[in-house]
């Protein structure tokens, strides 16, 4: 008796194999690629995030009294804002305002011009007379919205701003 057990492979067996591996190599090569396109269509909608919608036109309206921090000079606030007609304004992120004399008040964006960071920008406060995006460390100027400190290089975007004082109401602008 023979222990020696052969096997034979026919022509259809390994036929099958290779179509086995050749669909297998495919439906990996089809997944590799859905994570890549997966990744190029995140980048997009992270670029339109990083280019705020368009709000021209619209005007923003802010009861000072109500804000306690204006009550001192150079303390801000960081807050998104609607306008007057209820829509997002800033492409939805925030503005940093701070009351910068008796009767003056400037409104800068919220978003930072180095990584589109806004989660991490503070306004200027009792100890920090700057906005820091602590993202990587950019510091700008509170009133002009000018680089104090890098990695960044552009400038924040300030938006008009005028303040009735008969009224309390500060009104800011998106030209």
């Amino acid at each position: 008796m023979n222990n020696h057990i052969q096997m034979h492979h026919t022509d259809k067996q390994i036929n099958g194999r290779r179509e086995f591996i050749s669909k297998a190599l495919a439906g990996l090569g089809f997944t590799i690629c859905c994570g890549s396109l997966a990744s190029i269509l995140e980048s997009c909608e992270f670029y339109e995030k990083k280019n705020p919608v368009d709000s021209s036109g619209s005007i923003v309206e802010l009861n000072v009294a109500a804000v306690p921090e204006f009550a001192a000079l150079g303390i801000g606030i960081k807050q998104t804002f609607k306008d007057t007609k209820g829509n997002a304004v800033n492409g939805g992120y925030p503005i940093i305002v701070t009351r910068i004399g008796d009767n003056q008040f400037v409104a800068i964006t919220g978003l930072c011009t180095h990584d589109a960071c806004y989660k991490e920008m503070y306004p200027p406060n009792e100890i920090v007379d700057a906005i820091v995006c602590t993202c990587h460390g950019s510091v700008f100027n509170y009133q002009d919205g000018s680089v104090i400190q890098g990695p960044a290089v552009k400038p924040l975007a300030v938006f008009p701003t005028s303040f009735d004082a008969a009224t309390g109401m500060l009104r800011i602008f998106f030209a």
